[in-house]
């Protein structure tokens, strides 16, 4: 019976096994990562859109002011 049993449990398959699954896990790892830095990297550029949007909007709205003063002046 015990000898049924371990040749029912190949050896050779049980490292592959747990190399599989830690490439698995690794993989994970990476891809979770990834997303995380990819959302991490969205959210900033959009805090930095979003702080700096009101002195952007009063660089174009200076800058056509100047235009029209420019123009009215000549």
């Amino acid at each position: 019976m015990l000898l049924l049993c371990y040749s029912l449990i190949d050896t050779n398959t049980i490292p592959f096994y747990f190399s599989t699954v830690s490439a698995r896990k690794s993989r994970a790892m990476h891809s979770a990562v990834r997303t995380y830095r990819i959302i991490s990297s969205v959210s900033l550029l959009i805090l930095r859109v979003l702080s700096h949007g009101r002195s952007i909007y009063s660089y174009f709205a200076d800058a056509s002011a100047r235009t029209s003063s420019d123009t009215a002046s000549t």
